[in-house]
């Protein structure tokens, strides 16, 4: 992902987000048919689908933003962009569910878990890199 710009990394992670939500939604959406009730129309679950979908691109999306301004503005790559990002993509749940509260706590919460990811994967080669030598030690 350091190749990509940051434009280009923000689309990437909304992508990416939406898909995950996508797929976390069809799973509850399968979920929530009872096993020998009436079946749940086919726009209920495209709905609940739809929801997460959202959702979780938007947390991506705010994360990604938060995280690639905080870098611009400050102009400095440490651990503290990924907190910065967290925190700001820490406000999506909040605003879900109408509760300022639960925004602060989830912010705090991924602000958290993202400066560790961050502070922890500092200086691991990208698994695809691991993959390329590999390949092209079994090339010769």
């Amino acid at each position: 992902m350091e190749d990509l710009s940051p434009e280009q990394q923000v689309a990437a992670f909304t992508a990416a987000g939406a898909f995950a939500g996508a797929a976390i939604g069809s799973v509850e959406s399968v979920w929530q048919i009872p096993k020998l009730g009436e079946i749940a129309s086919f726009s209920n679950q495209l709905r609940n689908i739809g929801l997460r979908a959202v959702s979780f691109g938007a947390v991506a999306c705010f994360y990604a933003a938060g995280k690639e301004a905080a870098a611009s503005i400050r102009a400095k790559d440490d651990v503290f962009n990924p907190a910065i990002g967290g925190f700001v993509a820490g406000v999506v749940p909040g605003v879900l569910r109408k509760s300022g509260k639960i925004g602060l706590a989830a912010g705090g919460a991924m602000a958290t878990v993202m400066t560790a990811t961050e502070y922890f994967s500092k200086g691991a080669e990208p698994t695809v890199n691991k993959w390329a030598t590999r390949y092209d030690y079994l090339k010769k």
